[in-house]
């Protein structure tokens, strides 16, 4: 049992390596998108792809770890948390369990605010290209604002409605 407590400490040490990994490609989406360089964002979410993908395969391998640990423990999976399992582990595996999921909590805590605020910034960025697509569309003719489509007839007017706008005859 203690090759059980000693691979699932390994393997949150592995989960919690590519979430920092995580946090760092985050970190770099946050600064190109407050510097504007979107065209740099594609290759920094590729790398984010495939830590993610990592992290899902250490994800399965922690729950086969978690439902061999069920059975010794003659638990089920569902109701054995990580706290229950440090709970089961000997001083110095718990010891090292504890360390792990506290980094990991604090991380993941991290990350999802990290998260939230890239999220902020792209909803930005959206409404503002949006904008910006409007402006240039000619979306909201109801209000022309500066420049109107009527310029062509209101000078048509001006040349015609006053015969003598120009004191010579061509």
């Amino acid at each position: 049992m203690s090759n059980l407590f000693k691979k699932l400490a390994d393997n949150l040490e592995e989960q919690l390596a590519t979430y920092e990994l995580l946090i760092h490609y985050g970190e770099k989406k946050q600064q190109i998108l407050v510097n504007g360089h979107i065209d740099e964002l594609e290759p920094v979410v590729k790398q984010e792809q495939k830590a993610v993908f990592q992290n899902s395969e250490l994800e399965k391998q922690r729950l086969e770890i978690i439902s061999h640990l069920a059975e010794i423990l003659q638990e089920k999976e569902d109701n054995l948390t990580l706290s229950k399992i440090i709970d089961y582990a000997s001083s110095s595996e718990k010891a090292r369990l504890e360390s792990t999921f506290n980094s990991l909590e604090n991380i993941i805590t991290t990350l999802k605010d990290l998260n939230f605020k890239n999220h902020s910034l792209i909803e930005q960025s959206l409404s503002y290209i949006n904008f910006s697509l409007d402006i240039v569309s000619g979306a909201g003719k109801e209000d022309p604002g500066t420049y109107s489509s009527n310029i062509a007839t209101d000078s048509n007017k001006t040349t015609t409605g006053n015969k003598n706008f120009l004191d010579k005859k061509m």
